[in-house]
């Protein structure tokens, strides 16, 4: 029982010990429904479902939290020769930037491959899908070896990185890929593509171009069980199922019984029986007595068993005359056959020729004496009479092999025929004498066992017929058994203590079956009022994102509701144009509803129980106008402070707004070069910005000598911090730290001095040792880091350019 889970369970409890409308044994099955299908059995036993005694705690999830480290491809897709993309693992936003074509999708798809097992850009594809699949294969990838896809995690509570890879053979299809894991230092292992796949369906961390467009002209049902199983709520329908088998059951028991009883009635109707009369009499009402129909069925001590035995005998099974006798006629004329072909001459066959092919070979095209006598002469002549005759012998030899052949099958197929000695015959019924067919059986049986083929046929006739003879007598004495103990109202007595027994359980089992009811209505009320319930902070979630999405859009986004089961389930988002309800969906532009997507998406994606601590998103920029632009920029941005989000665009308008509204991020840039050769570079990132900045401050000539020193001191502060920053987290991250702590150790970390000394010491309150250490690399890097300090409050700092130089360098050396 996960996190979710256990709210709900907790939730669940409360509210059912609150219902006094509710039985006890009601509750109890309610809640045995929803921990297993074994404390549900138990509670309809009569046993206690855990939960009513006691809450159960939550057990920890099985799966860590994650970061990406990197992503690697080689012959895969747009990426020929291996290429990397380094990511730094920890909360941030990496736009990776390219031009259509540069292989920056094939980053996202192969990651999203290697982790999911899928990749949703294919099979979106349902007309062409097999088209887009064959097309996965890189033609100059196999320069560096065999196509290979992968990532490197930095995994919560694990010291060393973990490598997953997907590797093909060469001509491989996309399917025959193998995926191993290995972490840093420890053997390789081969897994299967199940890793977190149930996490991946429910917290899915990658949203493609395909997928923005897709997430709302797919089917209802499928945004709404996505989103449903996102608030713990598949729980509840897990629960509800397993009741409502439980009552389909009873309710399948229930309307057999009714339709049987109609059945026996019909049938007690057309026997002239006094006893018969009595039944239907019984029988013909919507509740019958029970105890009458049981004392009708049981007034004679006759019992079924035996009037089973006594069919059984009737109907014993056997071959016919004619396929016994076509049995032994192909035998005795396939013995005939090998009789006319087994001449002495013919057996000999196989060895002359055997003799000839070796004076052939010894002969040899070349004249010589024969070997045997040394008087006759091995020449031409001889050599083409003794191919011939190698030639006859071989089909006189054909001859006598099939021969041989059609006269075992023929006692094969035979012995077909012979069946065991029944086991009616060896536990017969009271009072019918078997014996005498039971020793004919056995000796039918026996006759199986010869393997001389015509005493076999001779012995299979004879005991054949024996066996035929006295088996029909019995067959007779069987019948007219069967007929004295009244065979026509005997299966009806049996029908009806068969009926008795069945709708006796059905009546004990009434009283349950009303509770479970009552439990499956109790559940599906309920679980309506939790889903409003939890789904109103997710909506509040996707409309604050929407907020900062649409911008200037004249489309409001009210509340967003789950509605519905089963077939008819859907989300109703409550979208209004101007203020006007309709189908807004219809009438909102592709950016728009882009956004709107993004709205859904992002809250699913970043709730707390996810252990995907990153994001990928592939072209979210497609379609929005420059408005839109900066307000996912700046939603980007601020998910990014909790997680790794990591976007694909080849729209220079996303790293644009995201370096003029000075928004932390990196920018790496995806070049292509000729034969898929793909190269990353990177554009910015925080010390970058920061310096650059600085220097932007120093070309401007209007602004006061003072303003510059404070702000250029300032930039170049900012700039160490985001070193120091980046190299605490990237330490700390990747030996196992939980991210909650990283966080919490950078947030202590409040002047410049504590956060440079816990990226290099990696120990909190060293920062009385910092300047020391640092002289001991030279003194420019304490006085740097002091100017840093101090110029950010008034302090003069002196050579600008050689601030700004000197930090490069220390923020370089920082982050090495």
């Amino acid at each position: 029982m996960d996190d979710a889970d256990q709210g709900v369970y907790e939730l669940l409890f409360d509210r059912l010990a609150a219902d006094e409308r509710l039985s006890e044994r009601c509750r109890e099955l309610v809640l045995a429904a929803f921990e297993s299908e074994e404390q549900l059995a138990a509670a309809l036993a009569g046993g206690v479902a855990a939960g009513r005694v006691a809450k159960r705690r939550a057990q920890p999830s099985t799966v860590p939290q994650m970061f990406l480290s990197a992503i690697l491809v080689q012959g895969f897709r747009g990426i020929g020769p291996a290429s990397t993309l380094p990511l730094r693992p920890g909360a941030g936003l990496t736009i990776v930037t390219g031009r259509n074509g540069s292989g920056k999708s094939s980053f996202a798809e192969a990651a999203e491959l290697v982790l999911t097992g899928d990749n949703k850009r294919w099979s979106a594809k349902e007309n062409n899908q097999r088209l887009w699949r064959d097309g996965w294969r890189n033609l100059h990838g196999t320069e560096d070896g065999p196509a290979c896809i992968g990532v490197d995690l930095v995994i919560s509570g694990e010291s060393v990185p973990t490598a997953l890879r997907k590797t093909w053979p060469d001509g491989g299809d996309l399917d025959d890929g193998k995926l191993t894991r290995q972490r840093h230092g420890t053997k390789r292992e081969t897994i299967d593509d199940t890793l977190w796949r149930e996490e991946f369906v429910l917290y899915r961390p990658f949203l493609s171009y395909n997928e923005l467009g897709a997430l709302l002209d797919g089917k209802p049902t499928q945004l709404h069980a996505a989103l449903y199983r996102l608030l713990g709520l598949g729980s509840l329908d897990v629960a509800s199922n397993r009741l409502k088998t439980i009552r389909g059951e009873f309710d399948r028991h229930a309307k057999e019984i009714k339709e049987e009883r109609a059945r026996l009635v019909e049938k007690l109707r057309l026997i002239d029986d006094d006893r018969a009369r009595k039944a239907e009499e019984v029988m013909d009402k919507p509740a019958p007595n029970l105890a009458a129909v049981a004392e009708l069925a049981l007034g004679d001590d006759t019992s079924a068993a035996e009037i089973s035995a006594l069919r059984a005998l009737a109907a014993l099974p056997f071959p016919s005359l004619t396929d016994v006798a076509d049995s032994i006629e192909r035998i005795r004329t396939a013995a005939r056959r090998l009789t006319e072909a087994a001449t002495i001459d013919n057996a000999r066959a196989d060895e002359v020729a055997a003799l000839l092919r070796l004076a052939l070979a010894h002969q040899a095209d070349q004249e010589c004496a024969c070997p045997v006598c040394g008087v006759g002469t091995l020449n031409i002549a001889w050599r083409e009479r003794a191919t011939a005759q190698v030639q006859d012998l071989e089909r006189v030899t054909e001859q006598l092999r099939r021969a041989n052949e059609s006269l075992a099958t023929s006692v094969a197929d035979a012995k077909l025929l012979i069946a065991p000695v029944p086991s009616v015959l060896i536990s017969p019924p009271v009072g019918v004498n078997v014996g005498p067919v039971l020793d004919a059986w056995r000796a039918w049986e026996r006759s199986a066992k010869i393997t001389e083929p015509e005493q076999f046929a001779a012995t299979m006739e004879t005991t054949y017929h024996v066996l035929a003879t006295r088996l029909a007598d019995l067959i007779r004495t069987a019948e007219m058994v069967l007929s004295r103990l009244d065979e026509i109202w005997r299966p009806i007595a049996v029908q009806l203590f068969a009926w008795h027994d069945r709708a006796q359980r059905v009546s004990r089992d009434a009283p349950l079956l009303r509770d479970v009811k009552k439990a499956v209505d109790w559940l599906k009320n309920t679980g309506a009022d939790l889903r409003d319930q939890r789904m109103s902070p997710f909506a509040a979630a996707s409309q604050k994102i929407w907020e900062q999405l649409r911008q200037h859009s004249n489309v409001d986004l009210g509340a967003v509701r789950l509605t519905g089961t089963g077939a008819a389930s859907k989300v109703v988002l409550d979208v209004t144009v101007d203020g006007t309800a309709g189908a807004a969906l219809s009438v909102m532009s592709q950016g728009e509803l882009h956004a709107l997507a993004l709205s859904l998406f992002l809250p699913r994606a970043t709730v707390d129980e996810s252990p995907f601590q990153f994001l990928v998103i592939d072209d979210p920029v497609q379609a929005m106008d420059p408005a839109k632009v900066e307000g996912l920029a700046r939603v980007l941005a601020e998910v990014a402070q909790t997680r790794q989000v990591v976007v694909f665009t080849h729209d220079d308008r996303l790293p644009e707004v995201v370096r003029r509204l000075e928004l932390d991020a990196t920018v790496l840039e995806v070049c292509r070069r000729d034969r898929s050769r793909v190269e990353l570079r990177e554009c910015d990132d925080p010390v970058t910005r920061n310096l650059d900045d600085a220097r932007s401050i120093i070309r401007t000539p209007q602004m006061p000598d003072d303003l510059k020193q404070e702000l250029v001191a300032t930039y170049c502060r900012c700039a160490l911090e985001a070193a120091a920053q980046t190299k605490i987290r990237g330490i700390r991250l990747r030996r196992g730290d939980a991210y909650a702590e990283v966080e919490n150790a950078l947030a202590k970390a409040r002047t410049l001095r504590q956060t440079m000394a816990l990226a290099i010491f990696d120990v909190p309150g060293r920062e009385g040792d910092l300047m020391g250490h640092l002289n001991s690399h030279g003194s420019w890097a304490a006085d740097t880091t002091r100017m840093c300090a101090e110029g950010a409050h008034g302090t003069d700092v002196g050579d600008l350019p050689r601030l700004i130089s000197n930090t490069k360098r220390l923020a370089d050396w920082v982050r090495a």
